[in-house]
């Protein structure tokens, strides 16, 4: 059944119940004709009014979180994940079913699942390739210029990684959103089957002997990149640039420092996508959970 048909047994029971409960008080009153009338139609507006409310508020929004939840499956990130990550996939499925009666409608829904993609991708990224983690911090610097447009408070949201309160497919452009679904597809698809688990950047945490002057260089290059995106701002904002990048800080209202912020952290990818694929990608494993 649709939406619309929804609403409009909602509404019109409701404004039936009205009337029914209008005619019973007239009658034990005895208000009449007139008076059946006038509180039959006073009860109906209100019973209506009721309805009209409800399916505003709880009955449209269920019906878009369950519409959300089950058009999922047309999605090239969600439709890998399901062929890739069954496991992550069931899960993603029970909070969404557990979700089902939210009133967030289809922003809730979307927002879960972007929630579980984004999980099993931090989960996978340094099992990705050169090319597959170029793409990504291509769409990275792509996403957050086009939300650094609309705020800067949306930069630094998506790039803290937590839930946004803002919709990103209603901000940011459409092709965008597309190819972020086919970016994350990719890379689920290539971490599945081809696993880099030798790559550069991968073992950052590793602290045996042969490992070190490879760690040494590698951590080099990332300085390397760091001081060059620092170098495009003055002096005086450099070391609080710094600072402020490995901290998750509450910036609301301060506009000024969340744009010099959220330039800096687009500016890190900027430098990092100058460099060669497979070192451009070295600095993006070695990024992950710094």
């Amino acid at each position: 059944m649709s939406a619309a048909t929804w609403a409009i047994l909602l509404i019109a029971g409701l404004a039936a119940v009205g009337v029914a409960v209008g005619a019973i008080v007239s009658t034990i009153f005895k208000g009449g004709k007139a008076g059946l009338v006038g509180l039959g139609a006073l009860f109906g507006l209100v019973g209506a009014a009721g309805g009209w409310w409800m399916n505003q508020h709880d009955m449209q929004p269920r019906l878009a979180f369950e519409a959300a939840a089950r058009a999922a499956d047309a999605s090239p990130d969600v439709a890998a994940l399901k062929r890739y990550y069954p496991t992550d996939y069931t899960n993603m499925q029970r909070a969404l079913a557990a979700a089902a009666g939210d009133r967030s409608g289809a922003a809730g829904a979307q927002y879960l699942i972007r929630l579980h993609i984004r999980d099993v991708m931090t989960r996978q990224v340094k099992l990705g390739g050169d090319k597959e983690l170029v793409a990504l911090m291509t769409l990275t610097r792509d996403e957050a210029t086009a939300l650094s447009a609309k705020s800067p408070g949306y930069c630094l949201a998506y790039f803290a990684g937590g839930r946004l309160n803002f919709d990103p497919a209603k901000v940011l452009p459409s092709a965008l959103v597309q190819r972020d679904a086919a970016v994350a597809a990719t890379l689920f698809q290539q971490t599945a089957t081809n696993p880099q688990k030798d790559a550069a950047g991968a073992h950052a945490d590793e602290f045996t002997w042969a490992s070190r002057g490879r760690a040494w260089d590698e951590d080099n290059a990332r300085k390397g990149v760091a001081a060059r995106a620092l170098s495009q701002f003055p002096a005086a904002d450099q070391a609080q640039l710094a600072l402020l990048a490995k901290r998750r800080v509450n910036l609301d209202g301060q506009t000024a420092l969340q744009t010099k912020l959220c330039k800096y952290k687009i500016a890190l990818l900027d430098e990092a996508l100058k460099l060669q694929p497979a070192q451009a990608a070295m600095v993006y494993r070695l990024n992950q959970g710094t």
